[in-house]
């Protein structure tokens, strides 16, 4: 049994998972789903170890972008570390950076150089700002010059529920 599999067997012993085939990426997937919905740090721990050795880089990113919704910024840059192209790793750095911007707008922490920058980030960003920020300031920003359609459309909905 090489060192991949054994990771992945242990995984799904502490999750609590039977993984037929560890092979199969929709297996790893659902056992990766189960220990990133978890609360417990020791499922959380041993997946941080497995996900650097798992060969399907799209499986890696996707876990990875997933975790790094959850973990404190201080753990971000290791998670994205695990990543095994520079493809992946600059993507999902480029989205640790637009989770640290959310979380500071969402406490309040914008100032004037931020709308500029916030127009240069991602789709992600300012989708997630127009779902959560309980900030007029913010959403209507985002309801006259938000990305796309869509962004302008909810911030400009939040908004109005806001406003009544």
């Amino acid at each position: 049994m090489g060192e991949f599999e054994e990771a992945i067997r242990s995984l799904a012993d502490l999750a609590g998972e039977e993984i037929v085939d560890f092979r199969d990426e929709h297996h790893r997937w659902h056992l990766y789903q189960r220990v990133i919905n978890s609360e417990r740090p020791d499922l959380r721990d041993v997946l941080y170890q497995v996900i650097g050795r798992d060969e399907d880089d799209a499986l890696a990113l996707t876990v990875v972008l997933h975790v790094l919704e959850q973990v404190p910024e201080v753990e971000r840059h290791a998670w994205v570390d695990r990543l095994r192209t520079s493809k992946s790793h600059q993507y999902a750095s480029a989205r640790s950076f637009d989770i640290g911007m959310l979380e500071s707008i969402l406490q309040g922490a914008i100032s004037e150089n931020a709308w500029q920058a916030l127009q240069e980030r991602s789709d992600w960003l300012q989708l997630r700002l127009a779902r959560r920020s309980e900030s007029a300031v913010v959403l209507d920003e985002l309801a006259n010059s938000g990305r796309t359609k869509r962004i302008r459309r909810l911030a400009a909905e939040r908004l109005a529920k806001l406003d009544s």
